[in-house]
């Protein structure tokens, strides 16, 4: 057999330890045990095999230290995909892996406290890091901004505590997807390639004004920050924009009336939460594919307008329901979500936010009575006005 390898993964939910005698296995290339049922510890003899270029462990019930006996011989391993267990890493900290990896995937393995130096190690041909929710409580060491995120097509290090300021210009390579959502970054946001697709910088520190000017990105989170200001005129330029999400910071001004000329593409557009002033804009019923209107928590005087009845997607009940994936590592990695206030307390769409079709402008000063156009919205899930002069508020129900 010219390339071997040996797959009991994609849920096939095999149970207990990972045998010893797989270690014998020496031409073994790929080993893929991902998405089962194993428990236990890794067998460090899986390290002797000194062929192998692709490894998933992933989604299993491992527990344990990952050591470097673990990898002592992998001089040929390329994929290490290790996330959705409970092991640690456990090496010393001058470290030097025998492997240079392509892709590098330990979302929820215990890398920290410290910042991994071993990483730095894998500059030159690593494109895929995800260091989700791996402990790490940390400044981000000057060496990765500067090598590591080069070649970087995929990076998250989501749910962190990892601190710092970005280099301006932040480089990173065309259509990457850039997630550190929940971490201790601060300072102003940087500019970066025109290429990135998906840019996740929400509930950090930063602060400032926003700067995006990236032509090809899709997704923009930057809700929990202390940003500032008004919403900056280049971000018209982004026209493949479908998401953008900056609730909850101190942006001010008015809704720009540029939304509804540059942005045709947005399905989900939230303002929530910051100091936002004057009328809603008419011409918001020019985004025909909105389904997810937030305004709420700012200081919008002006009445509802009667046209946005005109929001063509909020017009008719979503039949079925497909998640918001984006990025292509390992199929499709990154789900979309959102927060809405909804009966006083907020909750959090992800699987089924396809289906979500919202309207909320609550604790707001617009004057007047609801238009009656609004009624023709007949997928309307949520449509939230309480807090407003109206003193009214709904939970329609689709097709109603």
């Amino acid at each position: 057999m010219r390339n071997p390898w040996l797959g009991v993964g994609n849920g096939s939910l095999f149970q207990g330890p990972i045998p010893e005698s797989l270690s014998k296995l020496s031409r073994l290339t790929k080993l893929e045990l991902g998405s089962n049922a194993l428990n236990g510890s890794l067998p460090s003899g899986l390290g002797e095999l000194s062929n192998l270029v692709y490894l998933d462990i992933s989604s299993n019930q491992l527990s344990g230290f990952l050591s470097e006996a673990h990898f002592s011989k992998l001089l040929k391993l390329k994929i290490l995909i290790a996330s959705s267990n409970s092991l640690s890493m456990n090496v010393s900290s001058d470290w030097v892996p025998p492997y240079r990896l392509r892709n590098l995937d330990m979302g929820s393995i215990r890398l920290g406290p410290s910042f991994p130096p071993w990483l730095e190690t894998q500059k030159l041909k690593l494109m895929f890091l995800d260091m989700l929710n791996t402990s790490i409580n940390d400044e981000m060491p000057s060496w990765f901004w500067d090598q590591l995120s080069l070649n970087l097509s995929l990076l998250n290090i989501t749910f962190n505590r990892i601190r710092g300021e970005f280099p301006n210009p932040l480089k990173v390579p065309a259509f990457a997807d850039v997630s550190m959502k929940s971490n201790l970054l601060e300072g102003p946001l940087p500019i970066m390639s025109n290429g990135v697709r998906l840019l996740d910088l929400s509930d950090n520190r930063f602060s400032g004004s926003i700067l995006p000017n990236i032509r090809k990105l899709q997704t923009l989170y930057l809700q929990h920050n202390r940003l500032s200001q008004t919403i900056p005129r280049s971000l018209g330029n982004c026209e493949s924009l479908e998401t953008i999400d900056l609730g909850s910071n101190t942006l001010l001004g008015e809704i720009p009336i540029w939304v509804r000329e540059r942005l045709k593409r947005l399905r989900i557009l939230s303002l929530r939460s910051n100091s936002f002033s004057g009328d809603i804009p008419e011409g918001l019923c020019n985004l025909t594919s909105l389904q997810v209107l937030d305004l709420s928590g700012n200081r919008l005087t002006g009445p509802i307008p009667r046209s946005l009845r005109g929001l063509i997607a909020m017009s008719r009940p979503r039949a079925s329901h497909c998640d918001f994936f984006y990025g292509s590592y390992r199929g499709q990695y990154y789900k979309e979500s959102l927060s809405m206030k909804v009966k006083g307390g907020t909750h959090t769409y992800t699987n089924i936010l396809s289906l979500v079709i919202s309207i909320d402008v609550l604790e707001n000063a617009l004057p007047g009575e609801i238009p009656e156009e609004l009624m023709s919205l007949k997928g309307m899930v949520i449509l939230n006005l309480s807090g407003t002069d109206s003193r009214e508020a709904f939970r329609m129900k689709s097709g109603t």
